[in-house]
């Protein structure tokens, strides 16, 4: 086995080697592709130079023959031995020099294009030859005394003249300089004269990618076979290290096996804690499950996770010595911190457990309204929970009970292995009086219970439904009917409780996908008879829920905690509508839910819209109901004071269904009041609410608050509401909400 472990190991290093040899073939032959290609670009713009010079030169000789050239631009020159430097039989036809290099007596050093013909030299000197408005190509005459530019520019050349001294006239040179660019360099004996094209290197980062990782490949190359020099026949050492090393440590069971799983040795620490059969135990656990690399075990009350680490040729079984560790943490995720009860944590493992998935029956013991009767005092609280504990440990200390407390005023009793159905529940009946006894006799407070029972089986468990929806769902019918009965999760709830869970998902969706759309419904002002302003309500375009209510999915929305993203998702479509009639003197208002309202990040988001869609504040107003402001949380009020201070108005919607009472509405920061169309719909044939109306609009004026009436279906109710003084109208006498095209093209 050792031997197939150290051949394993050297063909890992072989087959390691090969690859990286591979590929730094492949680097090298690609860094020699493009620098193939970087010359070829440079050479062809080069001849594309030599060629487009030696065109020119060309026309302008025939410009001579011809006699089309133009004669005061042309000097003539006539020759003789006089006055020639060199012999006549060594000038050109046509070359590119300077007067000082040709005649004798001559200090012009300036390069000019000079044509022999006829005896006579024909000078020219506009040597603008190429189109280069770069400053990259350049002449240099013979004695390469100066360098001209083949634009005829007369600025200095941007070439370092010291890398032209040693060229001489028979190479081809390419130079690299120092700023990344090549300079091609050639002497052309047709023109006698040294033609320069300086140009940017491409491919600088690919070849230099190349170059890099080329050098890096061969480096690790090195560092392999250097490592497989220092590290051959040493392998044995390095294990025996590493087993002094772990026998040293204080805190880590140590086991050691082969790979037949063979006990070789222990640390000191696993000696003393775990006798040979219990040692022996874990390594069966491995070798029992050979692709497992992690057990949990229990010893002794204890718990040890043990994982497996291969090396070399043998295995490492460790673990650390933590188990108390672990038992705290337990006991802090799985216990009731206040109560040290098992939580609902508990509560879910052990009913999720496979042991335990038979028939059972959870009984739910729900404080009516503690919020409301222990707030601040913490010594009667933890009192209150003692005595709950006491009496109902007093009612589950049996080995078919068990007691858990779910959160502060939440306990549960699971009694196993059977189901309590309606006529059985006079026992809970009598668990409950002997509660409410007990807890007047201990802490002389009388309190009222929420009973709720859940059976559990098979079937309720692969219902894919969580338990602690379940849960929340017979509590809120249970908080209905005031505790008045005991209510047990039956099938219509689970039909409800499924179906909430379908629209959750849905939801989900159509947030991601973007499937509502805002409709808008017309507020008219009956003095103007116009449109002033626009409520904005939300609708699901999607053919499972066309015809759905808002308010059933908005609700769920608010249960499950997704009401913030459909809230900024209206904050974004109602915004960009807003935009589109920005011209128009109107407002569009949002219903805003009191759990959006409570949101850090309410007023930042609708403000970051508002400005995202370029239109002013006052566009936009916020529609609450009076129990956001009743139970308003300090960054609900931070929120609402910051939209007000940018100019944008609150309304309270739904006013005078609530339980805020009219003393508190001076207080409220508010603008506008909307009257609930329960009171509009019966004026016609209920007194009373004919007189509430007229009263809620008498009473907001006196407070300087504008009024909407809400639900105006008849010319009758509409007449009445203007002669009671209320100016501003909303409902199907005059429009229906519409979808945002469909009304302005009937507008």
């Amino acid at each position: 086995m050792e031997k197939l472990l150290e051949a394993k190991h050297s063909l890992i290093i072989i087959f390691t080697f090969f690859i990286l040899l591979i590929v730094t073939t492949f680097f090298i032959y690609f860094y020699n592709i493009l620098t193939n290609n970087q010359q070829k670009y440079v050479e062809q713009n080069y001849n594309m130079f030599v060629t487009e010079v030696e065109g020119k030169l060309e026309g302008k000789y025939y410009d001579i023959v011809y006699e089309t050239f133009d004669q005061d631009k042309i000097e003539e020159i006539e020759i003789n031995e006089n006055n020639l430097l060199i012999d006549q039989s060594e000038i050109k036809d046509i070359q590119l020099n300077t007067l000082n290099n040709i005649l004798k007596n001559s200090n012009d050093n300036n390069l000019k294009i000079i044509i022999y013909y006829n005896n006579k030299l024909y000078i020219d000197d506009s040597t603008s030859l190429y189109n280069d408005t770069l400053g990259l190509y350049y002449f240099m005459p013979e004695d390469k005394n100066y360098l001209f530019s083949a634009s005829g520019n007369r600025s200095i050349p941007a070439i370092d003249t010291k890398l032209l001294n040693n060229i001489n006239q028979n190479d081809f040179y390419n130079f690299s300089t120092n700023k990344e660019e090549v300079l091609t360099v050639q002497f052309n004996d047709n023109y006698n004269v040294y033609m320069i094209q300086m140009s940017q290197k491409v491919l600088v980062d690919e070849i230099n990618i190349f170059k890099y990782a080329t050098i890096i490949l061969i480096f690790a190359l090195l560092i392999l076979i250097i490592y497989i020099i220092l590290t051959r026949n040493k392998l044995d050492v390095k294990s025996n290290y590493l087993e002094d090393f772990l026998s040293s440590y204080e805190n880590i069971f140590y086991i050691l096996t082969n790979y037949k799983y063979e006990l070789i040795k222990t640390n000191k620490l696993t000696q003393q804690s775990f006798s040979n059969e219990e040692v022996l135990e874990i390594i069966k656990l491995f070798k029992n499950n050979k692709n497992l690399n992690e057990v949990s075990i229990q010893i002794n009350n204890k718990s040890y996770i043990f994982k497996k680490l291969i090396y070399h040729n043998k295995l490492l079984l460790l673990s650390e010595n933590y188990s108390e560790i672990i038992m705290e943490q337990n006991k802090i995720i799985y216990n009731n911190r206040q109560s040290n009860l098992p939580n609902y944590n508990s509560l879910e493992k052990y009913v999720n457990s496979s042991s335990n998935k038979q028939k059972s029956s959870l009984i739910l013991f729900s404080i009516k309204n503690i919020k409301d009767i222990i707030t601040t005092n913490n010594i009667t609280n933890y009192k209150l929970i003692m005595a709950i504990k006491k009496q109902l440990n007093k009612s589950a200390n049996k080995d078919d009970k068990l007691l858990f407390h779910l959160k502060r005023g939440l306990f549960a009793i699971v009694i196993k292995n059977r189901h309590i159905y309606e006529e059985q529940t006079k026992f809970i009946d009598d668990y409950l009086n002997e509660l409410k006894a007990s807890l007047l006799k201990d802490i002389n407070l009388s309190f009222e219970f929420i009973i709720e029972v859940i059976n559990v089986d098979q079937n309720v468990l692969s219902e894919n439904i969580l338990l602690k929806n379940i849960i929340d769902t017979v509590l809120n019918v249970a908080y209905k009917y005031d505790g008045n009965k005991i209510i047990f999760y039956d099938n219509k709830l689970k039909v409800d409780l499924i179906a909430s869970e379908t629209i959750k998902k849905d939801l989900e969706k159509g947030i991601k996908n973007k499937e509502f759309v805002m409709y808008l419904q017309p507020i008219y002002n009956l003095d103007t008879n116009k449109v002033v302003k626009y409520e904005a309500l939300l609708r699901w375009n999607n053919e499972k829920y066309i015809n759905t209510s808002p308010l059933t999915y908005i609700k769920i929305a608010e249960e499950y905690k997704l009401i913030y993203e459909l809230g900024f998702l209206i904050i974004e479509e109602t915004t960009k509508l807003a935009a589109k009639i920005n011209d128009k003197d109107v407002t569009i208002t949002i219903n805003v839910s009191p759990k959006e309202l409570g949101n850090l990040g309410f007023a930042n988001k609708l403000l970051s819209e508002i400005s995202k869609n370029n239109i002013l504040p006052s566009k936009i107003g916020i529609e609450i109901t009076e129990t956001s402001l009743i139970e308003a949380t300090p960054n609900a009020l931070d929120n609402i004071n910051k939209i007000r201070s940018k100019g944008i108005n609150i309304y309270l919607d739904d006013f005078g269904t609530g339980y805020s009472s009219l003393i508190n509405l001076r207080d409220f920061p508010v603008d506008y009041i909307k009257i609930d169309r329960s009171f509009v719909s019966n004026m016609e044939c209920n007194v009373i609410d004919e007189k509430i109306t007229a009263s809620l609009i008498a009473l907001a004026h006196s407070l300087n608050l504008k009024v909407i009436a809400e639900g105006v279906e008849t010319k009758e109710q509409s007449d009445k509401l203007k002669s009671m003084g209320c100016q501003l109208i909303q409902g199907y006498y005059f429009s229906k909400p519409l979808p945002f095209e469909e009304l302005f093209k009937k507008n």
